[in-house]
């Protein structure tokens, strides 16, 4: 009798310990069929890919899960298995997570279906160009030109369709970067590594934006945080130029972290002409990135955070730093800090409210020759829409309101200075019926020194 219960307890014990054993096979789907060739992500490490099928086996059924495919969004936190077969349903890919979204719909778009004409740039070709900086990289779109602000010291910004660089607006993540500085700088610096894809949008967006988006928009979209992601990234180039870049990702699933640094470091006076006057400016600049991401069931939220500082130099080979400001030797330098902010939340899924905003502090301490320039500027602005109402298919209007702060002052004798706050209400209406769809939209705002 014990030998028999012996054995029964046996028995039992190794069918507990199979079911908890038990594979998983997982389907991973577009909705109709399989999709072959999808990562496969367990505990923030690469485990395989699905089959031709679209299948992949999940031989513990525990931890958590990822799974991405090319065109399609990625799926996370996807639950413990426990019925031996699972299926994963892939959403196409939007291209707007912050551009096309914001600027054209303000929600989730395919770029085909979206009725603004928007250009997506994907990381992959701009780290195909070989440029300094994101401006550089963008300079071979069509419609999206680099200009140079000062022929000595080498100083750029982005203009679209002809227009200056204050008339285009830079987002990031879908966050405006407002203030007369943001076209020259708020694209400086950004890792390559980091970035997702850049949306172009040339033309006005003004009914969503103000005045400032008038030329267009360029929106930076921040690639998503994955625990234990990294980069790293150096060039040299036969001027004696140095530049590299880094990024690292860690934290929970659900609460990530990146860390980011990029920096040029260019001293070399070249003067091939023998002009006795600098070919190319000389450049420091080191800019650090701070990212947080997190997510629950009902909102998921973003910040990021840089600070950049920047040293620049163009103008006699002999120029010394003891020469500064004086009649000796002319010389052109500008040294500046730059610090800005950016966060955002919306709902994780379906319509809901969305709340985002982002601020910029900007030090300038500039000589020509004996020529002194010093500003500084302050900028922040709060956003708050509405995904949408819709009272019939193919038919939804979405709105919301934004608040402006500007303070800018520098020491020339000009009445520059301003401190300025602009109230907005904005709203769009989009439709479509068969093979059209369009989109209206109305800003109205109001600045307080008018």
């Amino acid at each position: 009798m014990l030998r028999a219960c012996l054995a029964l307890l046996t028995v039992s014990l190794f069918a507990s310990q199979a079911r908890a054993q038990s594979p998983c096979v997982v389907l991973v789907s577009d909705g109709d069929s399989g999709i072959p060739g999808a990562t496969v992500w367990l505990d923030g490490q690469p485990v395989g890919a699905t089959n031709g099928a679209g299948e992949w086996r999940w031989e513990s059924g525990e931890g958590h899960l990822r799974i991405q495919a090319l065109g399609y969004e990625q799926a996370l936190d996807i639950p413990r298995c426990v019925s031996g077969r699972q299926t994963v349903v892939l959403n196409e890919a939007t291209y707007a997570l912050g551009g096309a979204t914001v600027v054209g719909s303000m929600s989730p778009a395919r770029l085909k279906e979206s009725p603004i004409r928007t250009t997506v740039l994907a990381s992959t070709t701009l780290n195909a160009v070989p440029a300094q900086d994101l401006v550089e990289s963008l300079d071979f779109t069509n419609g999206i030109r680099e200009t140079i602000g000062c022929g000595v010291c080498g100083t750029n910004s982005v203009q679209l369709n002809g227009m200056g660089g204050v008339y285009s607006l830079v987002l990031v993540d879908g966050v405006p970067m407002l203030g007369g500085l943001a076209s020259a700088y708020a694209l400086d610096g950004i890792p390559l590594s980091m970035i997702q894809q850049v949306e172009v949008i040339q033309g006005p967006a003004s009914a969503r934006f103000g005045s400032q988006a008038v030329g267009g928009v360029i929106n930076v979209v921040l690639a998503p945080l994955h625990r234990g992601d990294a980069s790293a990234r150096l060039r040299l180039d036969s001027h004696g130029r140095w530049q590299s870049s880094g990024s690292a990702v860690f934290g929970r699933e659900d609460a990530l972290w990146q860390v980011g640094l990029d920096g040029i470091r260019f001293r070399r006076r070249i003067d091939d002409n023998e002009d006795g006057f600098t070919d190319a400016p000389t450049i420091d600049r080191v800019v650090t990135t701070l990212r947080h991401q997190r997510r629950t069931a009902q909102r998921r939220s973003r910040w990021t955070g840089r600070f950049f500082a920047e040293e620049r130099f163009g103008g006699d080979i002999d120029f010394r730093e003891i020469d500064r400001g004086t009649q000796n030797v002319y010389g052109e330098r500008i040294d500046l800090h730059r610090a800005e902010v950016t966060w955002g939340s919306s709902p994780t899924e379906g319509a809901g409210w969305t709340f985002q905003g982002g601020g910029a502090f900007h030090r300038q301490e500039s000589t020509y020759g004996t020529t002194t320039f010093n500003a500084q500027e302050w900028t922040t602005n709060l956003d708050a829409y509405h995904t949408g109402w819709s009272w019939q298919e193919g038919h939804r209007l979405r709105g919301g309101a934004s608040l402006l702060w500007d303070v800018y002052a520098d020491e020339t004798p000009a009445a520059s200075d301003m401190n300025v706050w602009v109230p907005a209400l904005f709203a769009e209406y989009a439709g479509e019926a068969g093979k059209w769809s369009w989109i209206h939209g109305m800003r109205v705002g109001r600045p307080s020194d008018q």
